[in-house]
């Protein structure tokens, strides 16, 4: 049990700087989109 959620969260914190890139790039397009 507890080894199945260290993976999880292993799995989470390498996923994680891809989600954050996501967002900032849709806030960008976001943005851009709003302005124009």
């Amino acid at each position: 049990m507890i080894a199945g959620w260290s993976l999880f969260f292993n799995d989470l914190t390498e996923q994680l700087p891809l989600v954050v890139d996501g967002i900032k790039e849709t806030c960008k397009l976001a943005l851009i989109v709003s302005i124009t």
